[in-house]
């Protein structure tokens, strides 16, 4: 009966010593998991906080790029109308430089009379 008894008690002690170990691993994993997800937290916070600048700079760059177009619009509106009236300048000039040459040429053929 003692020999049963001194068996039981090393598979008593073997399977103690196992389930043990298998507790401390167990433990060690869950602090390893435990340190793995908070930096993949930080990690992903990160990343959304970098892409959530990104998202307001492409904001700002729209709203600068949709400005920009409006005066490029306006400009080139602008740049129309002042050629308008440059070319009716120039037909004015064009259209006073001949006046200007018949009242010459009849000046001249006045004097010469």
């Amino acid at each position: 009966m003692k020999l049963f008894s001194s068996k039981f008690l090393i598979v008593s002690v073997i399977i103690t010593v196992l389930v043990l170990a298998s507790l401390v691993k167990a433990t060690m994993n869950v602090k390893k998991f435990r340190k793995n997800f908070r930096d993949e937290m930080s990690q992903r916070l990160d990343l959304e906080e970098k892409v959530s600048k990104m998202e307001k700079e492409r904001k700002a760059l729209t709203l600068e790029l949709q400005a920009l177009k409006a005066q490029f619009s306006k400009n080139t509106d602008e740049l129309a109308a002042l050629r308008g009236t440059l070319a009716r300048e120039q037909e004015d000039k064009a259209i006073l430089k001949e006046s200007l040459e018949k009242a010459e040429s009849q000046f001249k053929g006045a004097m010469q009379q």
